[in-house]
């Protein structure tokens, strides 16, 4: 990107209500867990935790994880337990209808990626405001038309940390329902 341009090096684009969804979440699930361990037992906490971890996962892989960081090399766009890493020139053009949709130029399969991670308005509820996620998706426009057309490159990798996560607390789910017969 041009440094006249004034734009940071990396713009994160994410929902705010799946930041607010995980600290309710994760909020609910420590009082919980802290009234359980004072009124209850320590067997009972081990076998309630796996639950409160499995609730907060789930927010965090559905709503908290999935978000759209735009650098000057291109954009990673992390959806749930994938992360698709695009180059400014592999990116044809980007829409919002439902989400926001990067259209892929053909030397990279030209099938469009849509993210999950950044707020798109659905409808259009009053002509007097701007809704936030236009400006998003203008910034990301004004992003892919300044910078250079390179190479075109499409990559994805999973979410380690989510999916090894999600293992962990699905097995422990597993020994808790065990200790429960």
């Amino acid at each position: 990107m041009p440094a006249s341009s004034g734009a940071p090096e990396r713009v994160v684009f994410r929902s705010v209500a799946g930041l607010v969804w995980m600290w309710v979440a994760a909020g609910v699930c420590v009082l919980l867990l802290g009234d359980l361990l004072i009124r209850g037992s320590l067997e009972q906490a081990g076998m309630v935790t796996p639950w409160l971890l499995a609730l907060v996962w789930f927010v965090y892989a559905f709503l908290y994880a999935p978000r759209i960081v735009a650098s000057p090399d291109g954009v990673e766009v992390h959806n749930v337990l994938r992360t698709t890493t695009l180059s400014w020139g592999a990116i044809e053009s980007i829409t919002a209808r439902w989400q926001i949709e990067f259209r892929m130029v053909p030397a990279v399969g030209g099938k469009p990626l849509q993210a999950w991670g950044a707020p798109t308005q659905h409808r259009r509820r009053s002509t007097k405001r701007d809704h936030p996620s236009e400006s998003q998706l203008e910034r990301l426009r004004t992003m892919l038309e300044e910078a250079p057309r390179g190479e075109a490159s499409r990559s994805a990798r999973w979410d380690v940390l989510g999916v090894a996560s999600g293992i962990v607390i699905a097995f422990w789910l597993v020994v808790a329902i065990g200790f429960a017969l």
